[in-house]
C-alpha cells in the first residue's frame, strides 16, 4: 500500500486523498481529514488515511480488485519531485516495496 507518510504535506490534502476502493477507482477528491498549515496536522491525516484504507482492504474478497488512487490535480507534480519533502518517484517506490513484501510473504 502507498506509504501515506511519504507523501509531502502542507495542508493535509495530498495525504488525505489516498483513497482505497474495491473493484473501481475512487472518483473525485476529498478535503483533508484534519486541515492544517505547514504540516501541522500531518500525523492526524496519516492515521485517518491509513484507517480508511485498511477498512477497505479488510473487506476484500478473493477476485476483487483493490484500487489505490489519489485524484488531486497536483499529485503527479509531487511525485515528479516538486516538493523537497519527498524524492521523485515516491509513489513507484512504495508500490515496488509493497510488491516485494507480498512476494516475500509468499
Amino acid at each position: 500500500m502507498i506509504k501515506v507518510s511519504d507523501t509531502p504535506v502542507d495542508k493535509g490534502d495530498a495525504r488525505s486523498n489516498w483513497q482505497v476502493n474495491l473493484n473501481s477507482p475512487a472518483a473525485g477528491t476529498r478535503d483533508a481529514y484534519v486541515p492544517g498549515k505547514k504540516g501541522s496536522t500531518a500525523l492526524e491525516n496519516i492515521i485517518a488515511s491509513v484507517e480508511m484504507g485498511s477498512k477497505k482492504v479488510e473487506a476484500y474478497v478473493s477476485g476483487q480488485t483493490i484500487h489505490i488512487t489519489n485524484n488531486l490535480d497536483y499529485i503527479g507534480d509531487l511525485n515528479n519531485g516538486s516538493s523537497k519533502q519527498a524524492p521523485p518517484g515516491f509513489v513507484q517506490d512504495a508500490v515496488l516495496e509493497s510488491i516485494a513484501k507480498i512476494q516475500k510473504a509468499g
